[in-house]
């Protein structure tokens, strides 16, 4: 698979990425216990809080991949290995 930057300075940008992803996650998950355990949940504010966050993030992941990946094919093969081919 062709790269724009080397295989180790991807991976470790991929990888800094995906624990940026799993700490949001955990701060919504921990936010929402929080709420519910108060009985102070209101799905949609919950939900217009997490928006901008989520959307930032996958922005931030979007552009990661256009500065990795120099066409869509090897996105999608990252993305869908089953389409793994020469």
């Amino acid at each position: 698979m062709r790269l724009k930057k080397s295989q180790p300075t991807a991976n470790e940008e991929l990888l800094r990425l995906v624990n940026e992803g799993y700490r949001l996650l955990h701060e919504l998950q921990s936010e929402f216990g929080n709420k519910l355990a108060a009985r102070s949940f209101d799905e949609q504010a919950a939900s217009d809080a997490a928006a901008p966050l989520l959307e930032s993030w996958m922005a931030t992941v979007n552009q990661a991949l256009n500065d990795i990946f120099p066409t869509e094919r090897e996105w999608f093969i990252f993305v869908d290995r089953s389409l793994h081919f020469s």
